[in-house]
């Protein structure tokens, strides 16, 4: 999927665009590094977390759910409670949620890290997120 530019502020979010998300309450980008987790006990992944630097690294691909990503969807609107997975642009690793316990939030919650299974970014049913849009 080749991304179409950075999608401006209140726009509509559509496949194949890419985006930066900003944590409501601190105003922290979503970000990664290719710096994989080394508590114990963790994936080893990639590190997700936020920042307050603008730059490359807070830079998302919208792309479709892991079952339809051969669908041919770019520049669709994405829906309200759609599926959707977020393709982290300079590493080109899949937003990827794990089972392993958080290291810094604590046992209850769970690790969000950067991941793929093969050079073409496909992942796994991990990877997909559900768009919830405040209205």
């Amino acid at each position: 999927m080749k991304p179409t530019g950075i999608m401006p502020t209140n726009d509509i979010i559509c496949y194949g665009v890419q985006i930066r998300l900003r944590h409501q309450t601190t105003g922290a980008l979503l970000t990664s590094k290719d710096r994989p987790y080394t508590h114990n006990g963790t994936s080893g992944q990639p590190i997700v977390g936020g920042s307050a630097k603008k730059d490359d690294l807070n830079i998302w691909l919208v792309k479709p759910s892991h079952e339809r990503r051969d669908d041919n969807i770019l520049d669709a609107p994405v829906v309200n409670g759609e599926t959707i997975r977020l393709e982290h642009v300079s590493t080109q690793r899949n937003l990827h949620s794990q089972q392993h316990p958080a290291p810094i939030t604590g046992p209850d919650k769970k690790e969000v890290t950067c991941f793929y299974r093969d050079k073409f970014g496909v992942g796994n049913s991990g990877d997909d997120w559900i768009l919830q849009l405040d209205e």
